[in-house]
This record gives structure tokens, sequence and C-alpha cells, in this order.
């Protein structure tokens, strides 16, 4: 891409994916213009019906770090995937943000999915429940 002003350096990204039948990973390396770096990790293991996953994301900007950790699961009983996760953020060696959440998926048809979930996100300083639904489509 190209530089403006202000820029230390060009941005930069290396990816790396394995896809195999029951097994799936993602590593990535990126740094902005700015000289900000994320670094990212991923796995899904599938055997059956069931599904595990996670993931752990490092972030840097300027002196503060930011660092995700999330793991889930899902299992799938004819048209409906029960999905479920918890997650937390850090910054700066501080826990930030914790979620947990749950909820089913209805395929309709091979492209089209409504769903439900509910989740308990804890901050800092106060919790919140979080409800919510929809639809999926894709083209």
């Amino acid at each position: 891409p190209e530089g403006t002003t202000g820029d230390k350096r060009k941005a930069l990204a290396n990816g790396v994916t394995y896809n195999g039948e029951h097994f799936v990973a993602m590593g990535v390396h990126s740094r902005n213009s700015a000289g900000n770096l994320d670094n990212f990790l991923g796995a899904k293991v599938m055997y059956d019906n069931w599904a595990v996953m996670g993931a752990y994301n490092v972030s840097k900007a300027g002196s503060s770090t930011a660092k995700a950790t999330t793991l889930g699961a899902e299992y799938t009983a004819g048209a409906v995937t029960y999905k479920g996760g918890i997650g937390q953020v850090d910054v700066d060696g501080t826990k930030a943000v914790q979620v947990v959440g749950l909820g089913p998926y209805y395929a309709l048809s091979n492209r089209t999915t409504v769903y439900a979930n509910v989740a308990r996100k804890k901050f800092t300083t106060y919790s919140t429940n979080l409800v919510g639904g929809g639809i999926s489509h894709s083209f």
C-alpha cells in the first residue's frame, strides 16, 4: 500500500493456515503503518457432530498490550447446532472483559439460519446480560 504522512513503515501481514479433515488452524502476524502489532493463533478440532475451537490474540499499540483468549464448542443434532463459548480480554495485565454465551442455531436451508443467543458480559466495574437473535443468509 501507499504511505501517508506520519507512517512509520508500510503495513505488512503474513499468515499460514492448515485445513485437515478433523483439524484446522491459522496463525497471523500483522503490523500496521503506525507500527502497531497484532498476532493471532486459532484452531478447531472436529469429530462426528462435535467441534471445539480456541483462539489467542495479542495486540500491541504503543506501550499498551491487549490479550484475548476464547474457547468455544458446538454440537449439531439434525438441523440444530448448539454453540457455546467463553472469552476474556486483558489490557495491560488487567482483566477488562469476560464473556460467556450460548445459543441454538437452526438451519432453514443450506444457506439460511435463524439463531438466538444469551450471554453474560462482565467488565471491571459492572456486568450485563445480553440477548440476541437473527437470521443469517449467505449469497
